[in-house]
């Protein structure tokens, strides 16, 4: 049997590879790992294993029928309440995707974790959160700081508690044309800027923590049942974290860096 080890979000997952008759699988799944989440397998061998994935082969497919429009299922893991898991090699990247976001929402339930919608930078030791409702230029922004400031996240980031601070994380997810390098790192959150676009270029620090929950609550992406905990957790990093920004700002490049720049190096 062979093994492989992925670090997300700051969780260690052992990934099993059991032996099968069909060995085309098995081997497409190994280089599909090394090919999607290279960047988040660890160049040591971890010490701790906060969850284990097994990939085994399955030789029948139980159907589950639903009545509703004729509707049919069939189960692509199982988790169990021992830190494991088992799925199936016949499965796709996109569930296996799936599994690993629902089992990091299973974690976070300890760890003070939530799911958000935003794009980052990363800069002076630390991530810059881009956050707004639709539209509101999370993408448009790191494209025009980038790349003076490089990007980090575009479109979902994980916050996590780790030592009474947080951290950014980045998502395996694939998305918005993959056009950041993704990898395990994590980054201590300096600031968070709510986005407005408009013709001048402007920073207001919001106070208010009636005005921040409203905002935020909105951002926060509850993938899963039991990620119920996710407005607990934020409420809790909201009470903690206060650097927050109104940032309206207008699609000039230059004019845009000058004043991002001055205004990270001040403040």
């Amino acid at each position: 049997m062979i093994s492989q080890y992925l670090i997300v979000a700051g969780y260690t997952f052992k990934i099993f590879f059991e032996n099968s008759d069909n060995t085309f699988y098995r081997n497409k799944w190994l280089e599909d790992i090394k090919k999607y989440y290279g960047n988040f397998i660890p160049d040591l061998k971890p010490k701790k294993i906060d969850y284990s994935i097994r990939f085994v082969e399955r030789k029948t497919y139980p159907i589950i029928k639903k009545s509703e429009k004729g509707k049919k299922y069939i189960n692509y893991f199982i988790d169990s309440d021992h830190r494991k898991a088992t799925t199936f090699y016949i499965i796709s990247i996109a569930q296996f995707e799936l599994i690993l976001m629902d089992i990091v929402c299973k974690l976070f339930q300890n760890d003070g974790g939530f799911f958000i919608h935003t794009s980052a930078v990363y800069a002076r030791d630390g991530a810059f959160l881009f956050t707004g409702k639709s539209h509101s230029g999370k993408s448009t922004i790191i494209n025009l700081l980038n790349p003076a400031f490089t990007p980090f996240v575009d479109d979902i980031g994980i916050i996590r508690k780790k030592n009474n601070s947080y951290y950014l994380y980045q998502t395996p997810h694939h998305e918005k044309g993959d056009s950041i390098n993704k990898n395990s790192s994590g980054f201590l959150i300096k600031k968070i800027f709510f986005l407005k676009k408009s013709n001048i270029n402007e920073i207001k620090k919001i106070t208010s923590k009636n005005e921040i929950i409203q905002k935020l609550t909105f951002q926060v992406i509850v993938y899963f049942i039991q990620n119920k905990f996710s407005i607990k957790h934020l409420l809790e990093f909201i009470a903690v974290f206060d650097t927050y920004y109104l940032l309206s700002f207008n699609t000039n490049r230059e004019e845009l860096l000058q004043f991002i720049n001055k205004f990270i190096i001040l403040y």
